[in-house]
């Protein structure tokens, strides 16, 4: 145990701990997202709250 408590406490004085936390945390929120879209998250806040979801109009291609 006191093995680990002293590997904990000599990670957490490196200085790239804190982006590895911010960038492992940013992963995690983009896979979340993924899952959410794949289960149609937008379109039940949609139909629930729709000012929340702001439906932009995508205008024809001009060829």
């Amino acid at each position: 145990m006191d093995r680990l408590t002293n590997f904990v406490k000599q990670i957490r004085n490196k200085i790239a701990y804190l982006p590895t936390i911010i960038s492992i945390a940013g992963l995690a929120l983009a896979f979340l997202m993924i899952y959410l879209e794949q289960i149609n998250i937008s379109r039940y806040l949609i139909d629930v709250s729709p000012g929340l979801v702001k439906m932009i109009p995508i205008p024809p291609k001009q060829y």
